[in-house]
């Protein structure tokens, strides 16, 4: 963020600075933010000393925050989503929503109502990546159900085709993490992929090829084999 802030002051748009990182950070394909408006993220948290929900606002306050995430809004709560990014949703052929911290980063672009209604509406092939492990302050204790009701309470039922998650849980994680587990019977209640994910080297991520390969391998399921 600081990064992307700093940019903004060269070209002089928030959104050229998103574009000029992309550049910068050799990123392969199109950065694109959810909105240009100015939003702040906030949370409602059940601490568990008084069993009382208070109210933390910011993206970095919130895993800080000794108590368990609740509920999370964007304010504004209405922000206008960026034009390019409702026009690539529409025009995908696969969404992948996630991996990433689940209540401040991947839940706050869904909350962008242009952009959950985008989704909704898109023809897209959409899949959900679910976390190889928890994290710390913010899904502690969490497993693949608890993902999936957490983003059910927020933008509804029925939002993706499959979920993704990882079943190899082998490796040192590292203190206060946990692995992510699909729960017994979750295959009934929703269309389940497992497979094995992990990052050899640092168990609690994903390896980016295998997760690719995955992707990739369902996509060609559904449409056929792709062509250039």
């Amino acid at each position: 963020t600081l990064f992307i802030s700093t940019l903004a002051e060269i070209p002089g748009s928030f959104e050229e600075a998103v574009g000029e990182s992309g550049r910068v950070l050799a990123i392969s394909g199109r950065v694109l933010p959810s909105s240009l408006h100015n939003v702040c993220l906030v949370a409602d948290v059940m601490m568990p000393a008084t069993a009382k929900e208070v109210r933390v606002e910011g993206e970095s306050h919130i895993p800080e925050s000794p108590g368990k995430v609740k509920r999370v809004w964007l304010e504004p709560s209405n922000p206008p989503a960026f034009p390019e990014v409702i026009q690539a949703i529409l025009a995908a052929d696969m969404i992948v929503i996630g991996p990433g911290s689940l209540y401040t980063s991947v839940l706050p672009n869904l909350l962008v109502p242009d952009i959950m209604d985008a989704v909704r509406a898109s023809r897209a092939f959409k899949a959900y990546v679910c976390n190889v492990a928890t994290q710390p302050g913010e899904t502690d204790g969490y497993s693949c159900r608890d993902h999936l009701r957490a983003l059910e309470t927020h933008v509804g039922s029925g939002f993706f085709e499959i979920i993704i998650s990882n079943d190899h849980c082998e490796g040192r994680l590292p203190d206060g993490v946990d692995w992510v587990r699909v729960d017994e019977g979750l295959e009934q209640e929703y269309p389940i992929h497992a497979a094995d994910l992990g990052d050899e080297l640092h168990p609690a991520r994903h390896d980016a090829r295998k997760l690719a390969a995955i992707l990739m391998e369902l996509l060609e399921e559904r449409t056929g084999p792709l062509v250039e």
